[in-house]
């Protein structure tokens, strides 16, 4: 099968849209599948998964511009629906019989109510819906709703290294610092925390909103507790979240969450907001979840995982609990079922 692949960045930044396109073409391709692409340049570009360079033939394009032709493919997959609405608009026109698979992202889950127009006209073209998670399906209008398959995105196992355990309780927020993830909610809680704590927090992600430059300059300064990295790749990623003793992650809404699989996978138990996403994961019940902007709610829980042993090993054990969510081989089987059925 020759499926098409696109996506709405063309910058090389290790985007959520982007890792998930690249997992997407390596699944693919594991099922044997023939990928190409009309979004970015991947002379340099690994797996996010496989460290490898990929091999996918390359039909470069901005991804935004809808006179582009397409290839002859069997599917076409879209990632975005409300970014990539003038792609699929063109494809239906150029290709009308041609098969579509729409990945909905966050920004299309959770959208404002007068883009919900623009996000049904690319539902109404998709033959089949994917969404990351359970929650996310109940999102999706009625009308579209028995479209929808939820996938989740497996993750790579990256193993800690126990040597590298140090005085410091190290807490990692891994995420681009833009509104929706609410980045510096637990550099806030950690300045609340009494002095004894041994809590550091270090944040790993690129400033994607300029307007939040000063505000890391002014927090690492400021803030004795907090460390900014930086843009990692993604093996140093994972490392990171694997060496941590807790993830946080403070997101207003997620289409779905690779860092959290990313941590579960690893053995690092988690805090995080009482999203859907995180609802999908872990269950109403999950002692980590706190609500969305409640700084004080998050010190307590941050308080309670570096000196409470019994609540520590709690939350390790429930997300040990949820790891076989991110399995590849349940990936690789859900896309091989749904791809067959879109070609039937």
């Amino acid at each position: 099968m020759h499926i098409h692949l696109i996506w709405p960045e063309a910058n090389n930044l290790p985007t959520g849209n982007r890792e998930t396109a690249l997992q997407y073409i390596a699944v693919f391709k594991a099922l044997g599948h023939e990928v190409t692409t009309r979004t970015g340049n991947f002379e340099n570009i690994k797996s996010a998964d496989s460290g490898s360079k990929l091999a996918v033939s390359i039909d470069v394009g901005t991804g935004q511009n809808p006179e582009c032709p397409f290839p002859r493919c069997d599917v076409l997959v879209v990632l975005h629906g409300l970014r990539c609405r003038n792609e699929l608009m063109a494809y239906r026109k150029q290709v009308p019989t041609g098969r579509i698979l729409l990945v909905l992202t966050g920004t299309d889950l959770y959208a404002e109510e007068e883009l919900m127009p623009e996000l049904e006209d690319s539902l109404a073209m998709a033959d089949q819906v994917v969404v990351l998670q359970e929650q996310a399906a109940w999102r999706v209008p009625l009308a579209y709703r028995d479209k929808v398959n939820v996938i989740y995105q497996s993750v790579k196992f990256m193993p800690k290294r126990s040597q590298l355990r140090k005085y410091e309780f190290v807490i990692s927020v891994v995420g681009h610092l833009r509104e929706e993830k609410d980045p510096f909610r637990t550099a806030e809680a950690s300045r609340k925390l009494p002095e004894s704590s041994r809590i550091q927090v270090q944040h790993v992600g690129a400033i994607l909103d300029a307007a939040f430059e000063a505000q890391v300059d002014r927090e690492a300064e400021q803030n004795s507790r907090y460390t900014y990295r930086g843009a990692l790749d993604p093996e140093k990623t994972r490392q990171a979240i694997a060496d941590s003793d807790l993830l946080v992650h403070t997101s207003l809404v997620e289409g779905g969450s690779r860092v959290v699989g990313e941590a579960v996978v690893a053995g690092t138990p988690v805090l995080a907001t009482r999203i859907d996403a995180h609802l999908s994961i872990f269950g109403a019940d999950y002692p980590g979840l706190f609500e969305v902007g409640d700084t004080e709610g998050l010190m307590e829980l941050m308080c309670k995982a570096e000196s409470d042993s019994a609540f520590y090993h709690d939350l390790v054990d429930r997300c040990g609990q949820v790891v076989g969510q991110f399995d590849p081989e349940i990936e690789n089987a859900a896309w091989e079922k749904l791809l067959d059925s879109v070609q039937k």
